[in-house]
């Protein structure tokens, strides 16, 4: 008599046991085809990245920590880098001691904004968690920064405190007139920016004077001030309208002495309109008046801190320069519209072979071409 096979109990136990926690194997399977997939995706591309990020040195123009000089260098400052009177970024952040003062003053400017922000989210969302936290320990920041007499005079001064809110709103005002791009910029980082290159482009001056340097830092700092008061208007609009470029001036300066001016201490002003009104015209002042000048005409005649010159056309550079990689980055990540490629064409043609009191423009421009 033939023996019956007997079938393996596990053929119709296996179906049934993953039909009945099906949920449970489904998340299970999921969680490793994703592992698999993540592991993979690392092996794959991780020769591919290395590829890339060797080739972006090159291709981006990126810093390697090398700089070069415009003529040799002689023995003065050679032994000025070498002791770290010059080009010695390494001993501000190690050297505790070194510019002690500054560094006082740049923790308290970054506790105040921080501070600011904070009371802007703070009442939106008081129940989550660790929100006390982060107010005590910004309230003890605040605190540890009582070190010098400033941050008392600023702390003490309710007008001071409602400039820096209506300053605040620059935060968040849109570039371009809200023109779809990538990525999103805003007034304040724009005016930070135009400061710091207009810092940096008067360096590269002929032996600019101290008085120089700071005024083209603080000009460019507040060059969009008034849009605080006006919000941002693009270009195209201004020069639409003959007269309209003016008129709009009149009506910022109006503003300012309304709305800006009675915020701040009455010794400030001058300054203040200084660096603010006619703020794209080089500038110098002689005998009390202030007289319109050129860059070329500072390096020959005013480069002097009794004069204390602002080079206008330059910081003009450095705002066309700064809205032109605006537009560089978004048309090169795909994000195009025509007020974009316009104005990118038009800074492009503008800046060719430019060269603006001595500082090529041009040859910074090409750059960033597409």
């Amino acid at each position: 008599m033939k023996k019956k096979k007997i079938k393996n109990p596990l053929i119709k136990r296996i179906p049934r046991e993953l039909l009945g926690d099906w949920k449970k194997y489904l998340v299970v399977a999921l969680f490793l085809i994703l592992t698999i997939g993540f592991v993979s995706g690392m092996y794959v591309a991780n020769e591919s990245m290395l590829i890339a990020a060797n080739e972006g040195v090159t291709k981006y123009k990126l810093e390697d920590g090398h700089f070069e000089l415009n003529k040799k260098a002689d023995e003065t400052l050679l032994a000025a880098i070498e002791t770290g009177t010059k080009a010695d970024v390494k001993k501000y952040y190690l050297d505790k001691d070194y510019a002690s003062l500054e560094k006082q003053i740049l923790k308290a400017a970054h506790y105040h904004a921080s501070n600011w922000e904070f009371k802007i989210i703070y009442p939106m969302n008081p129940q989550t968690f660790g929100i006390e936290q982060v107010k005590t320990e910004m309230a003890q920041g605040l605190a540890a920064c009582d070190t010098f007499h400033g941050f008392r005079y600023f702390a003490g001064s309710k007008y001071l405190q409602e400039f820096l809110s209506l300053i605040g709103k620059l935060r968040y005002q849109q570039r371009w007139a809200k023109a779809v791009r990538m990525p999103e910029t805003f007034v304040m980082g724009h005016m930070l920016v135009v400061a710091i290159l207009s810092y940096f482009m008067s360096l590269e001056l002929d032996n600019p004077c101290r008085k120089r340097l700071e005024n083209n830092f603080f000009s460019g700092l507040f060059h969009d001030l008034p849009e605080v008061l006006t919000r941002d208007i693009v270009s195209p609009v201004k020069n639409s309208v003959k007269g309209l470029d003016s008129i709009i001036s009149e009506i910022e300066d109006e503003q300012m002495r309304e709305v800006i001016y009675p915020l701040l201490p009455p010794a400030w002003h001058r300054e203040i309109e200084y660096y603010t009104q006619n703020e794209f015209d080089s500038k110098i002042i002689d005998d009390g008046e202030i007289n319109m000048v050129t860059s070329d005409l500072i390096n020959e005649k005013y480069n002097e801190d009794k004069y204390n010159p602002i080079d206008g056309q330059i910081i003009r550079g450095c705002d066309h320069l700064s809205a032109y990689i605006e537009a560089y980055m978004s048309l090169s990540y795909g994000i195009k519209s025509e007020q974009m490629q316009s104005g990118y064409d038009h800074l492009k043609g503008k800046y060719k072979d430019k060269v603006i009191g001595g500082i090529n423009f041009g040859e910074l421009f090409d750059y960033f071409v597409l």
